[in-house]
């Protein structure tokens, strides 16, 4: 400990007289008066002459050294103190600058379809178009039939008159129809190309002979 030298208290000075006059001889003290109380003072002490080792041990109080002459002890760090009361909520700051725009986003679901708009008005009447050509001048259906028997297959093809396209036709085996009566065959011919004919063609199972008749519907062209 580094001691500053400070000029001792009254106390302090009848303390140290009394460790000198203890620590002496018995011869020497009874050549020796004894000083009066409170005779001796702050004057009669020569400078240091009260040092450290003239003082008894833990008899010095904090309020004798001067401030900074004692170390600073220090103890264990005590508990945290409880949690103060909330401050209060601060001013809002100023708005910031607007940041970069993001990225697209995706496309989302389709909506669900709305309802049907009101009808709009008419429109106006368009202009007339061209004249069409001219259309069948005339129109004949012919008819052939043929005897098939049973067992047999009957074969038979219609055609129109010369200038005349077939538009139509059909074939009929028997008469209603029935069990064992089959057409296989019932086109215009040919099938590709312009028409002039219908053929028909049909099987006969039923036991009993049948007619296998042919129509052709034929336009003048």
């Amino acid at each position: 400990m580094n001691l500053t030298p400070r000029r001792p208290s009254a106390a302090m000075i009848v303390a140290g007289v009394a460790i000198v006059l203890s620590t002496s001889g018995g011869a020497y003290a009874a050549g020796v008066d004894f000083v009066p109380f409170n005779s001796v003072g702050t004057p009669q002490l020569k400078n240091e002459a009260i040092t450290a080792a003239k003082i008894r041990p833990h008899t010095l109080l904090a309020s004798d050294f001067k401030v900074g002459q004692l170390p600073i002890g220090t103890g264990p760090t005590g508990p945290a103190g409880p949690t103060g009361p909330t401050g209060q909520t601060g001013k809002t700051g100023a708005t910031g600058p607007a940041g970069p725009q993001g990225p697209v986003g995706q496309t989302g679901p389709q909506g669900p379809v709305g309802q049907t708009g009101p009808q709009g008005p008419a429109g106006q009447t368009g202009p007339q178009g061209p004249t069409g050509p001219a259309g069948a001048t005339s129109t004949v259906v012919e008819s052939q039939s043929i005897e098939v028997g049973n067992d047999e297959a009957g074969a038979l093809q219609v055609n129109c008159p010369s200038g005349y396209v077939a538009t139509g036709g059909g074939g009929f085996l028997g008469t209603g129809g029935g069990l064992g009566l089959e057409l296989s065959q019932d086109e215009p011919s040919p099938t590709t190309g312009t028409p002039v004919a219908w053929v028909v063609t049909g099987n006969n199972t039923s036991g009993a002979t049948t007619r296998l008749r042919v129509d052709v519907v034929c336009v003048q062209t």
